[in-house]
């Protein structure tokens, strides 16, 4: 068995979502070598995506052979890359694209391509494998969504692709985590039965048998192993490369060195640290119920929703068919689970005619805060932390916003070290954080509705929890003058949280007599007013 199974790590094309397959160079380098000293079979370098002039995306999403060629890659290292079915089946001649964004496999750096493709529209993929083959390369097609298939279906699935003769490697990928050891088993079985050549699995982790069925599928005779350094990969991620490779090795199923992998383990763990992929009690959850995973990832980024809303919202997608992400279904699902919040502290003309300062979080706080310090002391600025700020003295502060569920709860006792009053939705919050009678609460309510970005007496109604939206909103209904920003950098990347920023600036821009907001810091944001905090624009 040993000289029959492969092990292909996919660290950089499946991670690449995080980072928008922009990884350091140094860590890629390494990362190779010790793919080539492990003895992992093949590497899956990234995507071959079509050119895209919409969005900035990292060298490993187009895996081009000038890229590939610059890394200096060991000739004893197998590379490949995957493409998605649907973005070249979009094309006019799907078979002319293949062509053009293809060379010939024997002038190539890659040897191997692997076709996703969701499981009901495998037939489409014939004229990509086709085209492929044509070129020499060895061609395996992934089948997305194979975890509720019946039997009859994978059977004549099977025999149907078995039949074109041409595809080398049928993959069948647990896309929802929801597999355990007798799904891998069913479906490798009645594969083998149909299916004549090589056969394949990608797992992940959601309910933590990503490795437990790596391995069944090994025994129940799939001879291609998916896996990534450290898990990386969307959401709870996959089967890790290290933990796959000490069973593989130990099982005497494959001669690599799983201790050839400890440096580049540990040069993704700090990847790892920043994007916190893994399994978690939601992913667990949403695994059970065939919820996609991409649900849960982009409930949980950014710190928005407590445990209480979360699991409110995955009941909410548990009731649909919720398999494949809808942005949609995602919006009616947190919608429908939000808490009634109406507050009892009216801010109206609380700051009357003055020039107010709102610190965000960006690392720009930092940089100036000697700068941030002097000039709300100096020009007689009314400031506010939005969330703890840990740079900052808190005798500039009159008062620290908070709005969202998970940062009171993680931040609660810091609040009552800085001794100011907390502006609060307090029915919000007091489900799940023991509000102190030291600490003065401003209750202003918030309500969650689609599409509002309303601020009424006592409370407001605006589509997502964002602390910038509530901040804002009470600002303008306080009266105040202007509004300077300092510490709203932005995010990095493709992350979501600019976008959902920005809307919430731009919606604040359309409120009737809304106040100016400046940024005095470097700022990514493009619906804001850009200044200085050097610059004279700030004085009175």
């Amino acid at each position: 068995m040993s000289n029959q199974l492969k092990l292909l790590d996919c660290t950089l094309r499946d991670g690449g979502y995080y980072n928008s397959w922009d990884f350091d160079r140094d860590l890629v380098i390494k990362y190779l070598s010790s793919m080539t000293s492990s003895k992992v079979d093949y590497v899956e370098i990234g995507f071959r995506y079509l050119p895209d002039s919409k969005k900035y995306l990292g060298p490993y999403a187009y895996s081009t052979e000038d890229f590939l060629k610059s890394l200096d890659i060991s000739s004893s290292l197998k590379l490949g890359v995957m493409i998605n079915a649907d973005e070249y089946l979009s094309t006019k001649d799907p078979s002319m694209t293949i062509n053009k964004n293809f060379l010939k496999a024997e002038d190539s750096s890659i040897s191997l391509v692997r076709i996703a493709i969701n499981f009901d529209k495998y037939k489409n993929s014939k004229v990509l494998i086709d085209s492929l083959k044509d070129l020499g390369y060895l061609v395996g097609l992934n089948l997305m969504q194979s975890h509720s298939k019946t039997d009859d279906e994978l059977k004549k699935t099977s025999e149907e692709i078995n039949s074109w003769k041409k595809l080398d490697i049928l993959y069948f990928a647990d896309s929802l985590g929801s597999m355990e050891a007798g799904d891998v088993d069913r479906i490798t079985s009645i594969f083998k039965k149909e299916w004549s050549k090589e056969l394949g699995i990608h797992t992940h982790n959601n309910k933590g048998f990503g490795l437990s069925n790596s391995i069944q599928a090994i025994k129940s005779g799939v001879n291609w192993v998916d896996a990534t350094v450290t898990g990386m990969g969307r959401g709870a991620g996959n089967t890790s490369t290290e933990n796959l490779l000490l069973e593989m090795n130990s099982l005497d199923y494959h001669k690599g060195d799983p201790l050839m992998l400890v440096e580049t383990v540990e040069n993704f763990q700090t990847l790892k640290d920043k994007y916190k992929w893994g399994t978690n009690i939601y992913y667990h959850y949403a695994a059970l119920r065939k919820i996609h995973p991409t649900y849960v990832q982009s409930i949980l980024s950014g710190d928005r929703y407590d445990s209480k809303q979360i699991f409110s919202a995955l009941d909410s997608l548990s009731s649909k068919e919720s398999s494949s992400y809808s942005l949609k279904k995602l919006e009616e699902a947190i919608y429908s689970s939000d808490t009634d919040s109406r507050g009892s502290w009216n801010p109206e003309s609380w700051l009357e005619g003055k020039d107010v300062m709102l610190i965000g979080a960006g690392p720009s706080v930092e940089t100036y805060k000697e700068e941030i310090v002097s000039l709300c002391e100096r020009e007689g600025i009314v400031t506010f932390f939005l969330n703890t700020n840990k740079h900052l003295p808190n005798k500039i502060a009159k008062a620290t916003i908070v709005s969202q569920v998970s940062r009171a709860l993680s931040e609660f006792l810091e609040y009552e070290d800085a001794s100011m009053p907390l502006i609060m939705p307090k029915e919000r919050l007091a489900a799940v954080v023991n509000i102190s009678k030291k600490i003065e609460i401003l209750d202003y309510g918030l309500q969650i509705e689609k599409g509002t970005f309303e601020f009424h007496d006592t409370f407001c109604n605006i589509e997502t929890p964002l602390v910038t939206a509530y901040a804002l909103g009470i600002m303008h209904r306080a009266g105040a003058k202007r509004i300077f920003l300092a510490g709203f950098d932005g995010y990095e990347g493709s992350d979501e949280r600019n976008q959902e920023t920005e809307n919430a600036l731009a919606m604040f821009k359309d409120l009737l007599g809304s106040p100016e907001v400046i940024s005095i810091t470097p700022t990514s944001y493009i619906n804001l007013t850009k200044s200085s905090i050097f610059s004279p624009i700030i004085k009175n």
